[in-house]
């Protein structure tokens, strides 16, 4: 077996030395995850296990805030589509004289709501999401 390349630092639990050639993201002795600082030192030019994990979930996270996005957006275009279409057909066919359906009021009045309060709701959920990711990436599991 070859000797150990240079130690590159120590594990912050047992204290360990960490050498470059460490094949896992891992300290081989106590099995806790090694710091940020370590692994970027451990193999320049390759990511850690971890890292490429979280990058993965972070890419993936994206995409369906992105899809929720378009869902919201798509919400509101439909529902004040048929707002609109529930109103020009109370409208339309009738005389100045005759009473409007106040059922039909209501539910043109509630596809309007329903479109703008959805969008608004699958929105804010966007929001909350990307702040969640950006808080993952940002902090370190040590």
């Amino acid at each position: 077996m070859s000797a150990p390349t240079s130690q590159i630092g120590n594990c912050p639990k047992c204290n360990s030395p960490i050498y470059k050639d460490n094949p896992t993201a891992w300290c081989p002795k106590c099995d806790e995850p090694l710091p940020r600082d370590i692994n970027i030192k451990r193999q320049p030019g390759k990511p850690t296990h971890q890292a490429s994990r979280i990058d993965y979930v972070s890419n993936t996270g994206q995409r369906a805030i992105d899809l929720l996005r378009i869902c919201a957006w798509l919400n509101l275009v439909a529902g004040i589509g048929l707002a609109l279409y529930s109103l020009l057909s109370l409208l339309m066919g009738k005389d100045r004289y005759d009473p409007i359906n106040p059922i039909g009021v209501v539910l043109t009045a509630g596809f309007l709501i329903e479109g703008v309060s959805g969008c608004v709701f699958l929105l804010v959920v966007c929001s909350i999401a990307e702040n969640l990711i950006a808080i993952r990436n940002n902090t370190s599991i040590r």
